[in-house]
């Protein structure tokens, strides 16, 4: 027992049949010029070693380079850095 139905949503059919959210998909003739990068994200903690146990463990992201104050992670070894953390002690979260 199943039922059958069109979808005009965010989804799109894909492998066997499945669908699958659309995410990322861009609309017809959009494009970003080639040039267009994104460059490192720069953060103040307030506490380096907190920050890094939360970006490593549950974000997944690797120390690529560690001096002072400031980290820089990445996705692997060797990759672009993504995020560079510098510590401010005693700095305080943005209000919600």
């Amino acid at each position: 027992m199943g039922s059958s139905m069109s979808r005009t949503d965010s989804t799109s059919r894909g492998q066997a049949g499945a669908d699958v959210p659309a995410y990322g998909v861009a609309p017809p003739g959009y494009r970003l010029p080639a040039g267009t990068t994104l460059g490192t994200v720069r953060l103040q903690v307030a506490d380096l070693t907190r920050s890094l146990a939360y970006y490593e463990g549950v974000l997944g992201l690797r120390v690529l380079d560690r001096a002072g104050g400031v980290a820089r992670l990445g996705a692997s070894e060797g990759s672009t850095p993504l995020v560079e953390l510098r510590e401010r002690p005693g700095a305080a979260a943005v209000p919600r």
